[in-house]
């Protein structure tokens, strides 16, 4: 990341202006960037002396501990300071810059955007706000734009491996993983002890079936990071397909061992108890005839190709630490994630009670398996929210106390609908979080026109997505009497049917819960699908 050269650069420009303070203890400690702590602590004292320093002079202090708080991944604090910085000087290019990149690390992508927006007009032949925008497209799914931004990054500085690295990752969510292996390329010979680099390879050969190549790239990112979770998990995933069960469960044993990310050991759970499931079926399965050549039948395929590779992510939210918990979601969770494994999902991620940071992380870590499936669905039961025609889902830790709270403690739909949108073939997004929310009641209105409405608001997906609400755009879900809302009962009891095509099967739940809530509340989809093709959960 180019933040240290930039950052760099100002300090030598402050430096040079301000020589006669070489001897000031706390500006010698503001303006290094190695010791972050120490550079914080120099910051605060500097600004502690008052309001008698330059404006500029003040922008770059705010600047300097606003970059040492992002190397310590304090975005919030990074965001405040350099808030101040531009307020200063909102002609500095590496303010919007380093903001940019705090936004996004916190998922705010259409924030991070238009400060990548500010730095590229304030400072136009700086690759990296190029590159760094081109993540941020990246991470709301349109990887188009982010591959000509990537273009224009590389243009730029050639030798910027990540931007190879980066447009790789595009090219792989388009489903070019030809063209994602050659950016890959490049990205290893301009730093070949990057262990990502190899990592994203090693996941483009798996999505092309190259399990030999994947694994060796794999090795080569644990020999360069021996502490690489993603490295571990990819690699027990492709000696999983090539059915060398033992060494699969080793790879997630291993990240289970030493990884302190919660969301990796997660992860690395359900890999492994799947991995043992399959070891299990394959030692008990009777050893197979082999079949004369007089008695081999013709086989009738159905008409959706079980071959195809189906994801789910499913989340249950229920103990909010600022309302009463839910009673629901968990059992609702869990019996979705239930009824698409028996769906035939190839792999069911179930996550729940999470805060706004391991929302985020679960998110991340399910896009990359979206973009190497044909199929990607997310269930969400839990608390949601309407604020100014943007519709959010409410991770755990979220209090909410103004409407301005909404995008830096809650995940915006449009995050989740991301990180399903590199799926080669459907899409789908289902809400059961539009329950009574207490937050609306609560929650302090600073601009007149942001309204907090009741339930959700629609939208409009568009390439073969489908975003599914409990109850529609305005209206409020029940939780129900027994154990499952009528919503996820329903749906749960309606994907253990064979062949009924993915519109109809929706159609069937929105029947079954006006039935079951004396038509007070109507599921409704959103979306629709080309016409060529059916789609079925159960073929």
């Amino acid at each position: 990341m180019r933040i240290a050269r930039l950052f760099w650069i100002v300090v030598a420009i402050a430096a040079l202006s301000t020589a006669a303070r070489a001897a000031d203890k706390a500006w010698e400690d503001c303006s290094q960037v190695v010791d972050r702590d120490r550079s914080i602590a120099g910051c605060t004292k500097f600004l502690a002396r008052g309001d008698s320093e330059s404006r500029q002079r003040q922008a770059f202090v705010y600047l300097a501990r606003g970059n040492a708080y992002f190397q310590k991944h304090d975005y919030d604090r990074t965001i405040r300071d350099l808030d101040q910085a531009i307020r200063l000087d909102p002609k500095g290019a590496p303010a919007y810059y380093i903001r940019g990149v705090a936004y996004r690390m916190q998922g705010d992508y259409d924030r991070a955007i238009r400060d990548f927006d500010s730095a590229i007009r304030l400072d136009p032949k700086d690759g990296s706000s190029y590159r760094d925008r081109g993540n941020a497209y990246a991470g709301k799914g349109d990887n188009d734009r982010a591959v000509r931004d990537y273009d224009q990054a590389i243009r730029l500085d050639p030798k910027d491996g990540s931007a190879y690295r980066n447009r790789g990752n595009a090219y792989a969510g388009k489903g070019d993983h030809d063209r994602a292996i050659r950016d890959y390329d490049q990205a290893i010979r301009l730093d070949p002890k990057n262990s990502f680099a190899y990592n994203s390879r090693g996941d483009a050969y798996l999505s092309k079936g190259d399990h030999d190549s994947a694994i060796a790239d794999f090795d080569e990112a644990i020999r360069l990071d021996s502490k690489n979770a993603r490295a571990y998990i990819l690699r027990g995933t492709a000696y999983r397909h090539k059915d060398d069960y033992d060494r699969a469960i080793a790879d997630f044993d291993e990240v289970i061992r030493f990884s302190t990310d919660d969301v990796a050991r997660q992860l690395a759970r359900i890999e492994r108890d799947e991995t043992q499931q399959a070891l299990a079926a394959a030692q008990a399965a009777p050893p197979a005839a082999v079949p004369s050549i007089t008695s081999v039948q013709p086989v009738t395929l159905p008409a959706a190709r079980l071959s195809e590779a189906r994801v789910a992510l499913v989340i249950g939210n229920a103990n909010y630490a600022a309302q009463s918990p839910l009673k629901n979601p968990s059992n609702d969770a869990r019996a979705i994630a239930d009824a698409l494994r028996g769906a035939g999902f190839k792999k069911v991620d179930v996550a729940e009670n999470l805060s706004r940071d391991a929302l985020v992380k679960v998110l991340q870590a399910f896009q990359e398996e979206a973009d190497r499936a044909d199929w990607a669905v997310i269930y969400f039961s839990g608390h949601g929210v309407e604020i100014g025609g943007v519709n959010y889902v409410v991770p755990t830790d979220a209090r909410l106390l103004t409407d301005r709270n909404a995008p830096d403690e809650a995940v915006s739909l449009d995050r989740l609908m991301a990180s399903v949108g590199g799926a080669h073939k459907l899409r789908i997004v289902i809400l059961d979080a539009c329950r009574d929310n207490p937050f609306v009641a609560s929650m302090r209105r600073t601009i007149a026109s942001r309204s907090a409405g009741k339930g959700l608001a629609p939208v409009e997906p568009t390439r073969a997505t489908l975003v599914v609400y409990a109850a529609r755009d305005g209206q409020l879900a029940q939780d129900g009497a027994g154990d499952n809302s009528p919503f996820a009962a329903a749906l749960a009891r309606r994907l253990g049917e064979p062949h009924v095509e993915v519109s109809k099967l929706f159609r069937l739940v929105t029947d079954d819960v006006l039935d079951a809530t004396g038509r007070a509340q109507q599921p409704f989809v959103y979306g629709s699908l080309p016409g060529r093709e059916d789609f079925y959960f159960r073929p």
